[in-house]
């Protein structure tokens, strides 16, 4: 996931899903978990998120 994120931090979380083959729900709860343990940052950039 990490590399998918590296390869396009402009990618929603729906692009990073389909990379990696899994659904929604459980990318968000990866980034979520990746962004806690500081390995990732996201910022608001009008209406979306990178």
């Amino acid at each position: 996931m990490l590399i998918v994120i590296a390869h396009d931090t402009a990618a929603r979380l729906r692009d990073i899903a389909a990379a990696c083959g899994i659904t929604e729900r459980t990318a968000q709860k990866i980034v979520n978990d990746l962004e806690q343990a500081g390995y990732i940052r996201r910022e608001r950039n009008g209406r979306r998120t990178r």
